[in-house]
């Protein structure tokens, strides 16, 4: 609260303090000293045309701001409570140290400025002054220190303290008959203390000044006026006591994330150090600035958290400041003074509580990063950090539907990727009708009328980007002002290092893409534009999706009429009939090597199982393999043959029951397909030269029951034999 008891100029406790029309307070000594005479005005001012306008605009905000002194209604121009304003009235002006508003005064200049009672007894109160009152208000009777009066005779004319009273001026004998008033707040015109409080004119007025002036007036007793401006005051001060409680909580969980960042970024080098000393030769210069860029991510990381800590205790001590000082000017008792400020203390608080949490930014969160090394020397020239990768969820990975909020509306986002042959990756945007009910806001308004400046590149917010399984979202934050944006265009490139395409045009700053090659590494870009062009593209972000694939059995294939069964999980099928049925995975494979496993849960050694690979438009009615596209093993209890294209070749021994696992390891870098029985090669390399996109295939028939088990690293036995 000591910021609210020290004045703006001086920076010391307040010395008679005066207000200010605009509400704010100054020792009478700085206003004085601030004040200049209306000849000086004159010559600072550029015209007599220029003075008379901020003369004007002076006037209308003094009467706005609603702060009236009562004490010294025509002290200064422009009150509600002086006549109209004429610049031949005013002999002095001072311009307010805090909010810049010149005031105009009359001939007692800076002195004619009403007193602010209950700013002097809060400081009084607080010992920021000493009890020595002013010249005016000390009692005339006491020897050496002089105190403060209570009454003042109006036959004798002295002021007199307590003890003096009743030691020089007793109420019996010949002075019983003499009149004492109380000294505080008095009426400057009619020297009578003020009876009621006017509503129209916002001023404690005595009973004379109502019957001249303010009879047709809304007025009511001084008390009431009082009270109703303490509720106000008091319910503005419960709200930016609330909000100031937030800005604590916030404050601490800002700080809470110290710790998490700090450990986050020592993981994070370690990781480094451990994945650069498996290529030594070839990364150590690249190893030194992958350190100093992880220690940089924590330094800034710490760097913001403290900014934001200290913008937000600022702001919580201004706030704590006023709220104080507003408790205090609660306990006034002299409802004339309060008065003079109840209304100024009211508004601040409601604006201050309104602003307090609006302008906070999120806090800080520590960055999930680590760093791959498994595309080895391809990517050691260009190493950067990826997210980290996390087993997906079980879905449908060509469509993901994704809600986001605009204001008070819900905007649905649909990202479709369908993986042809030539791996394009097509992402399409949709929405709904929630999308027609925004409207413009002031700000989006504003924005607009810049629209001619193209604008500038946009940030990928890194802690929001990651890839899981064979989808990728990515995120961005928009370019700063002045320039206004009108959407987006989000590039990939094919994951091999080839030209970036268009995946997405939009107002979002988010955006999912399925549908992208496992064991890719994919570089993205974005850049804005608005009716004036486009803006330059972001820096480029790389995104690794996960180096073994996790699919799941298309439930599109399931068919009761032959007898095929997909469970729920979309991992097991049963089949009951006597015609073979093919199942296909849900995702198809492009690039990588990939390793999966099926369990043969149920089988009687008279059924014609199939297990491999297949293009999308494969035979469903068939055994896999009865056509050209697919490729497959047939096996029963005692032998296998490899099959495609109707095709019998490599028969090997050794077959399969129940409880059998049987292996698939799709090479897509080589071409191959090599199979396992019970984690044993079965025959040697079935299949090669395959190229494009493939999907883990089935074929059941006569009470056969498997169950996938996909995302499995391939065994290293298996792929030294290659």
């Amino acid at each position: 609260m000591e910021e609210e008891l020290r004045c703006y100029l001086c920076k010391e406790f307040y010395r008679e303090p005066v207000l200010l029309p605009c509400g704010h307070a100054l020792c009478r000594a700085c206003a004085v000293s601030l004040q200049k005479t209306l000849q000086e005005t004159d010559s600072s001012s550029a015209t007599s045309g220029d003075y008379q306008e901020a003369d004007k605009a002076s006037v209308s905000s003094e009467t706005d701001s609603g702060v009236v002194c009562g004490s010294r209604p025509n002290s200064y121009a422009g009150t509600p409570a002086a006549p109209a304003f004429h610049v031949s009235t005013a002999a002095f002006t001072v311009s307010c140290p805090s909010c810049s508003k010149q005031v105009y005064l009359d001939d007692n200049g800076a002195e004619g400025l009403p007193p602010f009672r209950v700013m002097r007894t809060i400081v009084e109160r607080f010992g920021g002054l000493s009890s020595v009152p002013p010249a005016e208000e000390a009692c005339q009777m006491c020897e050496g220190e002089r105190r403060a009066a209570v009454v003042r005779c109006e036959q004798c004319s002295v002021r007199y303290c307590a003890a003096c009273r009743d030691a020089w001026h007793p109420t019996r004998g010949p002075l019983a008959q003499h009149e004492l008033r109380t000294l505080g707040t008095v009426c400057s015109e009619h020297a009578s203390p003020p009876a009621v409080y006017c509503n129209t004119c916002n001023i404690s007025i005595c009973q004379r000044c109502l019957a001249e002036r303010h009879c047709s007036h809304d007025t009511q007793p001084l008390p009431s006026a009082a009270r109703a401006h303490k509720t106000e005051l008091s319910q503005s001060l419960q709200k930016l006591s609330e909000q100031a409680k937030a800005v604590t909580e916030y404050i601490q969980l800002v700080k809470g994330t110290s710790d998490k960042i700090n450990e986050s970024c020592d993981e994070l080098e370690q990781q480094i150090e451990q994945a650069c000393a498996q290529v030594i030769k070839a990364v150590e210069k690249r190893k030194e600035e992958l350190v100093r860029s992880a220690r940089g991510t924590r330094a800034q990381a710490v760097a913001n958290m403290r900014s934001l800590t200290s913008q937000a205790g600022q702001r919580l001590r201004e706030a704590t400041a006023l709220l104080h000082f507003s408790i205090e000017a609660l306990k006034e008792t002299d409802y004339a003074a309060f008065l003079q400020v109840g209304s100024v203390l009211s508004s601040r608080a409601m604006e201050t509580a309104a602003g307090l949490c609006a302008s906070l930014e999120s806090p800080p969160t520590a960055p999930a990063l680590t760093l791959d090394v498994e595309p080895a020397l391809r990517t050691v020239r260009n190493m950067n950090f990826v997210e980290c990768i996390h087993r997906p969820p079980k879905r449908n990975p060509f469509r993901c539907t994704k809600r986001e909020h605009i204001g008070s509306c819900t905007v649905y986002l649909l990202f479709t990727a369908n993986l042809p042959t030539d791996a394009d990756i097509t992402a399409t945007y949709a929405d709904d009708a929630a999308l027609l009910s925004i409207h413009e806001d002031p700000d989006i308004a504003s924005s607009k009328l810049q629209a001619h400046i193209p604008p500038g590149a946009p940030e990928m917010a890194v802690e929001s980007c990651c890839a899981r399984g064979c989808s990728g979202t990515l995120a961005w934050r928009p370019p700063p002002p002045p320039a206004a944006v009108r959407g987006y265009v989000l590039e990939l490139d094919d994951g091999l290092g080839g030209p970036f395409r268009e995946v997405y045009c939009g107002r979002e700053t988010v955006c999912t893409v399925d549908g992208l090659h496992y064991a890719s590494l994919y570089s993205a870009r974005v850049k804005a534009f608005n009716g004036a062009g486009e803006g330059p593209y972001s820096d480029v972000i790389g995104l690794q999706t996960s180096p073994v694939a996790w699919f799941t059995l298309d439930a599109r294939c399931a068919d009761s009429e032959g007898g095929l069964r997909i469970d729920a999980d979309g991992l097991s099928a049963r089949a009951t009939g006597w015609q073979p049925r093919v199942a296909l995975a849900d995702t198809p494979l492009a690039r990588g090597t990939h390793y999966w496993r099926i369990s043969v849960d149920e089988y009687d050694g008279d059924a014609d199982p199939a297990f491999g690979i297949a293009r999308a438009d494969v035979a469903k009615d068939k055994m896999l393999g009865s056509d050209a596209l697919g490729w497959a093993m047939y096996i029963d209890g005692r032998r296998s043959w490899f099959v495609h294209g109707g095709a019998h070749g490599g028969r090997a021994a050794g077959g399969i029951a129940p409880g059998s696992t049987v292996g698939l390891l799709l090479d897509l870098q080589r071409g191959t397909l090599r199979f396992t029985v019970d984690d044993n090669p079965q025959g040697d390399i079935a299949f090669s030269g395959l190229r494009g996109a493939f999907y883990p295939a089935v074929s059941l028939n006569r009470g056969v029951a498997v169950t996938f088990e996909p995302g499995l690293r391939p065994p290293p036995d298996l792929l030294h034999a290659e």
